[in-house]
């Protein structure tokens, strides 16, 4: 199939492969329970938006899927001396990167209470926001070095078909801690978190 790629820059975008999971996660906020070994499932988030070493505020997610949904934890290490807010936020934006089975660029945005949104701020209707919203489970809560958060995304919610996946997406996730203001990123577009043809490209693996 047909990829549309990043075009903004002459770079080579960077690429996670999902692993394939038996049985899905549960969606509780707690992430001890995903396979954190598996190297070529993890994006680092090192950077700022601006595209500046993030320093002592850094995360990690880790991708999975399933016959029925598209999965994400992510780990969030706070600066020493900083505390979890409950109004820390996580954006996952992502949108399919085949030409023959295209979407929208999907836009959600979870918060460290456990609230979520849908968004339309790159294209989706209200109407696929909805479906989105819908067909997604999100969990957040305090861990040891930080906070985490967990997303389970239906398959059918992002308008695929589980018998036809889109194997590449473009993707990108960032964070944003209270008083800081910077995002943690995966990739630094140029521009905002959401803009994916700059970001990364996620790719599903068996």
């Amino acid at each position: 199939a047909r990829v549309r790629t990043a075009t903004a820059t002459e770079r080579t975008p960077p690429v996670c492969r999902a692993s394939r999971r038996l049985v899905p996660p549960s969606i509780d906020g707690k992430i001890d329970d995903w396979d954190w070994g598996r190297s070529e499932a993890v994006v680092k988030l090192l950077w700022t938006h601006e595209g500046v070493a993030s320093g002592n505020l850094m995360g990690r997610a880790l991708l999975s899927y399933d016959a029925n949904a598209l999965c994400l934890a992510l780990d969030v290490v706070l600066p020493t001396g900083q505390t979890f807010d409950l109004s820390n936020s996580v954006e996952w934006s992502f949108a399919s990167a085949d030409l023959k089975a295209t979407t929208p660029i999907y836009v959600l945005s979870g918060r460290g209470d456990g609230s979520f949104e849908s968004l339309t701020a790159m294209g989706a209707d209200g109407k696929q926001a909805a479906r989105l919203k819908a067909g997604t489970h999100y969990a957040a809560g305090r861990s040891a070095t930080g906070w985490a958060c967990e997303w389970r995304v239906a398959w059918e919610a992002l308008g695929v078909s589980p018998d036809a996946l889109p194997t590449a997406w473009l993707m990108n996730v960032g964070v944003h801690a209270v008083g800081n203001p910077s995002w943690l990123v995966w990739v630094p577009t140029g521009g905002r978190v959401c803009e994916v043809e700059n970001a990364g490209i996620l790719r599903l693996g068996q």
